[in-house]
């Protein structure tokens, strides 16, 4: 996480690669990269590390309470960018994870 690419040669990548899979298939994505690419200048947009946690519900947890602390970055938060955390708290959010598991990898 601490390691990202700037967005301009993330997308130039992206471009590559949809070229070299289907350029027929995704000449409309290409072509629209090859607008923002040139339009933007290519300059870095500005980004956001995002970490998202889902689960269950726990008995000692207060209605509308976070489980993970959030006032301050942790110290170990290196990257230059802003970091979002968001905690999805489900009833039940055990077995809702186990079926969206089941259904991603049922044979």
């Amino acid at each position: 996480m601490n390691r990202d690419i700037p967005a301009p040669h993330g997308l130039r990548q992206l471009q590559r690669l949809l070229r070299e899979i289907d350029p027929e298939g995704y000449s409309a994505a290409i072509a629209t990269l090859d607008r923002v690419l040139v339009v933007k200048g290519a300059q870095p947009l500005p980004r956001t590390n995002l970490i998202m946690i889902s689960g269950g519900d726990v008995p000692s947890r207060e209605a509308k309470h976070s489980l993970i602390p959030w006032e301050e970055v942790p110290e170990e938060y290196t990257a230059p960018h802003d970091l979002q955390v968001v905690e999805l708290i489900l009833t039940d959010g055990d077995d809702v994870i186990d079926g969206v598991y089941d259904a991603l990898w049922s044979a």
